[in-house]
């Protein structure tokens, strides 16, 4: 039986890898279309076009991991290459360097694709650890029931925190909140490097 400490210590990073796909969905295209100007229709086109790289980018990952993982750390390496690939895409994706439609949406692309190959190179391996980490059949329903749990509450943090983080903005003669639209997962981007690292 896997003790209680590292079990912990697996399941943690369930919580910021579920942070991750939640405002992807719910966060970016109202982001990218109201606060950036990128045509809705192009948001949607480049979610569906990242999606679908990501759904031929997944078994090719899996296969790496998997060779990967005779040579001792071979998993561990792989999240550890995606873990700063999510970190740094997740940020780029709600901080972009650029102004205009099309510029933006190049960039909501490329963040997109840093982004899916992060999360995926780390999930992917992630759990397959996991079912590496007891060959015993309630050992290893302990180990996805906790992963399992803290992934609900980085989802929940997902959902609650940008609006909060957006609540403690600053309000504007106008009424407004300073940060404009999308201030409140702007922040988040940033607090979910420190959480995802550690």
């Amino acid at each position: 039986m896997l003790p209680k400490r590292a079990l912990f210590g697996y399941s943690i990073l369930a919580m910021p890898l579920a942070m991750a796909a939640l405002p992807i969905y719910v966060h970016v295209p109202n982001y990218y279309a109201t606060a950036l100007g990128a045509p809705l229709a192009w948001i949607g086109l480049i979610l569906f076009a990242a999606r679908l790289l990501d759904a031929i980018q997944d078994p090719l990952l899996g296969y790496l991991s998997d060779r990967s993982a005779g040579a001792g750390q071979g998993r561990f390496t792989l999240i550890l290459i995606g873990v700063p690939l999510l970190a740094a895409g997740f940020v780029a994706l709600f901080q972009p360097l650029v102004a205009g439609p099309v510029a933006v949406s190049w960039w909501l692309a490329m963040s997109l694709i840093v982004v899916y190959f992060g999360f995926s190179a780390a999930s992917i391996s992630y759990l397959a650890i996991g079912a590496e980490l007891s060959n015993d059949y309630h050992g290893r329903t302990r180990i996805t029931a906790a992963r399992a749990a803290l992934g609900i509450i980085g989802v929940m943090l997902a959902a609650t925190l940008p609006e909060f983080l957006a609540q403690s903005q600053p309000v504007g003669p106008d009424g407004q909140l300073s940060g404009g639209s999308g201030a409140g997962v702007v922040q988040f981007s940033l607090l979910f490097v420190p959480v995802l690292l550690v």
